[in-house]
């Protein structure tokens, strides 16, 4: 985004006018400071700045970050030294004036806005003061309210901070009369906070949205949802929290933490595992995969594969006591009553081998062929508890056959599963829960789009990476005023609304968060001293419109080279959707330049960048960042001295026309603006504007 000039001003730089630093620092009293006696505005300058302040500003496309422009205001000492001792973190603003913009200081140009860090040279002949821009808000924790105690409740016995998430969940579904696969992993994390005789209290901090609460069992790698906890979001603690009922059945059982879970086999089983008599024909996986849409055929004929069937092996571990178990069964069958379960314990015990009729207490029974298809269910609670079967899965061979008097008979599976309810006890019916027992971390899988009163909401699906920049920025950094909105929309639509995070870490300062965003979604936001506001963009290595084709006349010492070789890329590889419980990555994938690497001769281990994402779920930064870096890129830097392209600035996009050196070191036969060129830096004077570039496309 090039500098805007008013029009005095640009007319000042056509006429050579001379231009001078007009610099204003606060305190209990303005200093106007310059590098001679002047009145702008009516103001008076005193002409006591002994130097003109060089302004450094950049980008850096490979991190995506920009720096924080300091600059040093070297001041002759005419009993000012008695009163910089209260102009610390107060405002200093420059601009640039000329003759011609004496009359209003809105038609100068104001080239740096930041605040007073330091005194680094106190004589009684000159005060040397560091100034750097104005964003004392980076270092700033994002976390600052405490979770607090109240009288009466079990606590531990640090202090929480209140967290804060960020995202787009799912939950998972099921309890005792509807069980549910529980295949979402999108969750996120909710602390501890206390307990009393009743209730269990999880915050979800700064965050208010509620939801049932899931617990991770790490057997089965699966979040399962807890029976008896509420789904509102109550305030208590001075946070928001999830509750869950301490009391699940005080007449026989004080328990918590009830979950139910459906569980499938996970392959099929040998033909080992299975009785003798029976033909394993029917390979399972569209039977236990989720979907009532496939399934399983086998077909049993008298006097060849009778009986013939579908069987499976399970693996993992329940946590807790077995409350109850349910074998299922989705199917129909040319002869229901032919049809029948089979289910073996890891030590080889047969825990189940019966017909699935209502002789056997099954409902409903399975339906003929011709019918629909059911849900065929029994409480098998008995004859697994008396196997002694438990919360451990390994080894458990399950499956169901057909068998046939004449003829033959055709069984349909869409579905076979085992339902498992299981529970925590707490035997003393008297006694509060038990620390120990107690999981630190619950998760929730409703979207995080709402947060408590006095900070502002992102809003539902409001999730990109931008998005939940700017929501950052406008709660915890300087504010929506000192944000550019339109630069933010403008490359919004590069991503989906990808971002699930949960900053819990009470040492990450604003500063880390946005970068963290910038780096894994592949943008980058820098601060515009010109109007004291935070801009985005995005590289993406593609042709963009160019602010100014740069000639010889318009600058001098130019000089172009190249990237070095070691941020050449061909390969990078990328991993993202984080496991809520576990912190390993669900997802990955690679992108490959294979002309790269010929073009190069990099061996396979050669320059491969590996990159993992742990807020932003989507891939547009990996592959943006190989897009820029799979070619030795061209790199130029120069001294502009005509004062008609001051406007530029770090962001904008330039070519060379005609340059005093052949920079077309990777296609000569190209031309000289087919070399797109982003400037990276910018250091400005009164007097010239020293810009560096890094080619980022070529035509």
């Amino acid at each position: 985004m090039a500098l805007s000039f008013h029009a005095n001003f640009s007319n000042s730089l056509k006429r050579n006018n001379d231009i001078f630093p007009l610099v204003q620092i606060g305190g209990s009293s303005t200093l106007y400071l310059s590098t001679r006696d002047v009145t702008v505005d009516s103001q008076a300058y005193d002409g006591r700045l002994l130097a003109t302040p060089a302004i450094t500003s950049s980008i850096d496309l490979r991190n995506r970050t920009s720096r924080i422009s300091t600059i040093s205001l070297r001041i002759a000492n005419a009993g000012y030294d008695v009163t910089f001792g209260e102009r610390t973190n107060k405002v200093v603003t420059i601009y640039f004036g000329t003759d011609g913009t004496t009359s209003s200081i809105g038609q100068c140009l104001k080239v740096f806005v930041g605040r007073i860090i330091g005194i680094t040279k106190l004589t009684e002949r000159e005060i040397t003061v560091s100034c750097e821009d104005d964003a004392a808000w980076r270092t700033k924790t994002v976390l600052q309210e405490f979770v607090t105690s109240e009288a009466g409740y079990n606590m531990p016995g640090d202090k929480m901070f209140k967290s804060l998430s960020y995202g787009a969940y799912t939950a998972n579904i099921s309890n005792e009369s509807t069980s549910g696969a529980c295949l979402s992993k999108q969750l996120r994390p909710v602390k501890f906070v206390a307990h009393d005789r009743d209730s269990l209290f999880y915050s979800e901090g700064l965050t208010d949205k509620g939801g049932r609460p899931h617990i991770y069992v790490d057997g089965i790698d699966k979040f399962v949802p807890i029976q008896q906890a509420g789904t509102g979001s109550t305030t208590k603690f001075n946070t928001n929290n999830v509750t869950v009922s301490n009391d699940d059945d005080p007449d026989t059982n004080k328990s918590y933490f009830r979950q139910t879970v459906r569980l499938f086999p996970n392959t099929d089983a040998s033909a080992s595992d299975i009785p003798t008599t029976i033909d394993d024909t029917g390979l399972i996986a569209n039977a236990i995969d989720n979907d009532n849409n496939t399934i399983v055929q086998v077909t049993a004929v008298q006097g060849g594969d009778d009986p013939v069937g579908v069987f499976g092996e399970m693996s993992g571990t329940l946590n807790g006591t077995i409350k109850s178990v349910r074998a299922v069964i989705r199917a129909r069958s040319d002869v229901p009553g032919g049809v029948e379960v089979w289910i073996k314990a890891g030590d080889g015990t047969t825990i189940l081998n019966e017909a699935i009729t209502s002789a056997n207490n099954w409902s409903p029974v399975i339906s003929n062929l011709s019918g629909s298809y059911v849900d065929s269910k029994k409480d098998i609670t008995t004859a697994w508890n008396n196997n002694a079967a438990g919360v451990n899965l390994n080894g458990i061979i399950y499956g169901y056959y057909q068998e046939v008097g004449t003829g033959s008979a055709t069984l349909q599976i869409a579905e076979m599963y085992i339902e498992f309810t299981t529970y925590i006890p707490i035997n003393n019916a008297n006694s509060k829960a038990r620390d120990q027992e107690l999981p630190p971390v619950l998760y929730l899988g409703t979207d995080a789009d709402t947060i408590e009163s006095g900070y502002t909401s992102i809003g539902a699906n409001n999730f990109t990476p931008t998005e939940v920049h700017y929501n950052i920025l406008r709660n915890f950094g300087p504010g929506t005023t000192y944000i550019d909105t339109t630069s933010e929309s403008d490359i919004r639509a590069n991503f989906t609304d990808s971002v699930r995070c949960t900053i819990d870490d009470e040492n990450m300062t604003v500063q880390n968060a946005i970068v963290k965003l910038q780096q894994e979604a592949g943008f980058i936001s820098y601060y515009r001293p010109i109007d004291g506001k935070i801009h985005y963009l995005i590289e993406d290595a593609t042709s963009k419109s160019i602010d100014q084709d740069l000639t010889q006349s318009m600058y001098r010492n130019a000089n172009f080279g190249t990237i070095p070789l070691s941020q050449v890329m061909w390969k990078i590889n990328y991993r993202y959707d984080k496991h809520p419980a576990k912190g390993t990555y669900l997802s990955g994938s690679s992108t490959i330049k294979t002309a790269t690497q010929t073009q190069y001769g990099f061996g396979d281990n050669d320059n491969v960048v590996n990159v993992n994402l742990d807020w932003v779920n989507e891939t547009t930064g990996p592959v943006n960042l190989i897009n820029l870096y799979q070619v030795q890129r061209v790199t130029a830097e120069c001294e502009l001295l005509n004062p008609t392209v001051w406007y530029l600035e770090i962001g904008d996009m330039v070519t060379f026309s005609n340059p005093p050196a052949d920079f077309r070191m990777r296609d000569s036969s190209a031309s000289y603006t087919d070399y797109q060129f982003r400037i990276i830096e910018t250091t400005r004077t009164v007097n010239s504007l020293k810009i560096k570039a890094m080619e980022v496309h070529k035509a």
